[in-house]
């Protein structure tokens, strides 16, 4: 499948805002795009040790089948949060209905613990 699906839906967990920004389908792979805030957040100003964001995991299912990892995101800082790329994901099928695309945040105070789910279900007809 290959085409751009702009989104631009957000969900609210925790007073943590994501938003999944676009999605871009090519025969070689997927890359996604998302956009974090968080209630009071000032940029690290080039200081990536001080962002609150420690990561970003996400996984995804097609129509039902194998919850596939996606990993964890690449991020960009910015002035009113951060930005999550997952890039070389796995293709989608021609002729797939739906995408389901799950994200979990992790902050540098408690790296270990998990926040979220922020899920997002993507019609694809």
């Amino acid at each position: 499948m290959e085409k751009t699906i702009e989104l631009n839906q957000s969900q609210a967990v925790n007073d943590i805002t994501v938003t999944l920004e676009s999605i871009e389908l090519t025969a070689t792979g997927m890359t996604v795009y998302a956009f974090g805030t968080l209630p009071g957040y000032t940029s690290p100003q080039g200081n990536l040790a001080t962002s609150p964001f420690m990561r970003a995991l996400a996984e995804d299912r097609v129509d039902g089948g194998v919850v596939k990892q996606a990993g964890s995101a690449a991020m960009q800082y910015l002035e009113n949060g951060a930005r999550f790329i997952w890039k070389r994901l796995d293709p989608i099928p021609r002729g797939a209905q739906e995408l389901i695309f799950r994200i979990r945040l992790s902050f540098a105070d408690k790296p270990e613990e998990l926040l979220g789910p922020w899920e997002f279900k993507i019609p694809l007809e």
